[in-house]
């Protein structure tokens, strides 16, 4: 099946990666972001896949393309990918600043 929208490049997605297909989830999930480039949604979607299938640096970026459409997921999608990596770190510094660039000023 090759449903050109939005929730039937997802769904795809969604499929590919929960058989394993990581690869395979990750073009399905490029198709996605081209088509809505404005859903952090997918963004995150993609950034599992290529994370999943040992794409760290472009994982990293979808994260960022997420946080930036969506900050307030930033939190939650740190959280999700707490591990010790160098990448992880990277992303989860990247995610507490844009989390502190929303509190007003004197706030913790």
């Amino acid at each position: 099946m090759n449903d050109p929208t939005i929730s039937g490049l997802m769904e795809q997605g969604k499929r590919h990666y929960m058989a394993g297909e990581f690869v395979e989830a990750s073009r399905v999930l490029r198709q996605a972001v081209a088509v809505a480039p404005g859903s952090g949604e997918t963004w995150r979607a993609l950034g599992f896949a290529l994370k999943s299938s040992g794409n760290s640096p472009d994982a990293i970026a979808a994260f960022h393309s997420a946080i930036e459409i969506d900050r307030s997921s930033a939190r939650a999608v740190a959280w999700r990918n707490s591990r010790t990596s160098p990448e992880a770190r990277i992303f989860r510094a990247r995610a507490s600043a844009a989390s502190q660039a929303e509190l007003p000023t004197g706030a913790t």
